[in-house]
């Protein structure tokens, strides 16, 4: 069974390319041969008399070009403690919604009028497909391939009880609840700047919020790449994109900002003591407002049109 490609890929991958580039080693490093010829890599020599094991030198540290290369953390702080980290990681990004009152007035107000905010939705779909055109003309291309998706929203449009003569003069109409959607916009910017102020005010909570979703996306990757190297040793003479992609993950480099991330997650608070066990912190500026989760937006469902030669 084909191993899945974890959620995030891109966020994966460039949370390790971009926490190992910069670590220094602080550990020594093995590099395992298991009987059955498996490659490991780890910070603890293993138990088994038959497996081969060597300590490993520690790579020269990779910067990110225009950056400097980040500080080795010590090996322990003050007394023995957990390391003391003063990177300062960023805060998670969240889109604050607005109050529940303001978003259910304003879906009320779609439901009243849900025949005119069809017309709305067909209206852009039309103006969107035949900007299209527009556009590829205006560069020379070849557009029969969007006459049957014009034609299409052009039925739909006129059957929604659109006005225009033809698709060049269609225009949005007006929108019976811009007031609603306006309130639902001022509210959610006010409570955008009330969460970036939650923020600024519980900086060692969101320090430690962001350093565990930052263990968590390094480990995943970690164990999604060493999951594809597997699969990639049981079937010689096959390429996939995935191996490829994996590839560019460097084991020990990997594990070894791994493993400072997690010496950060340790000195900021964190619970868990081994990587394994970290779990996602709760955001206290969401938990104080009552927020389970952020809620997602609905976008208008919308045919998606290929243009030939594009990507």
């Amino acid at each position: 069974m084909q191993s899945p490609r974890p959620r995030c890929l891109g966020t994966l991958l460039t949370a390790v390319l971009a926490v190992a580039s910069g670590t220094t080693l602080a550990q020594t490093q093995y590099r395992v041969v298991t009987p059955d010829g498996k490659v490991l890599y780890t910070d603890q020599p293993p138990s088994s008399s038959k497996a081969r094991v060597s300590e490993v030198q520690p790579p020269p540290a990779r910067t990110v070009p225009g950056s400097a290369p980040r500080p080795a953390l010590p090996l322990a702080g003050p007394g023995g403690g957990p390391p003391i980290s003063q990177r300062q990681p960023i805060p998670p990004e969240v889109s604050m919604p607005a109050t529940v009152e303001s978003r259910a007035e304003h879906r009320e107000c779609m439901q009243k009028n849900a025949a005119a905010m069809s017309l709305i939705a067909a209206a852009r779909e039309v103006i969107r497909i035949r900007d299209i055109v527009a556009r590829l003309r205006a560069q020379g291309r070849d557009v029969a391939f969007a006459g049957p998706e014009l034609e299409r929203s052009w039925r739909h449009y006129k059957s929604s009880g659109g006005a225009a003569a033809s698709p060049d003069g269609v225009s949005i109409p007006e929108d019976p609840c811009k007031a609603s959607m306006e309130k639902v916009r001022q509210q959610a910017e006010a409570a955008q700047a009330e969460y970036q102020a939650c923020v600024a005010a519980h900086p060692r909570e969101m320090q430690l919020v962001s350093l565990a979703n930052e263990v968590i996306l390094a480990r995943n990757a970690l164990a999604w790449a060493e999951r594809m190297m597997e699969e990639k040793r049981s079937n010689p003479g096959v390429a996939k994109e995935e191996w490829r992609m994996a590839e560019r993950i460097d084991p020990l480099v990997a594990r070894t900002a791994l493993n400072q991330q997690f010496a950060e997650y340790r000195a900021a608070g964190g619970a868990a003591t081994r990587v394994g066990d970290v779990q996602p912190v709760s955001n206290p500026c969401l938990v104080a407002r009552g927020e389970a989760r952020v809620p997602e937006s609905s976008p208008v469902k919308r045919q998606a049109i290929m243009i030939p030669g594009s990507k």
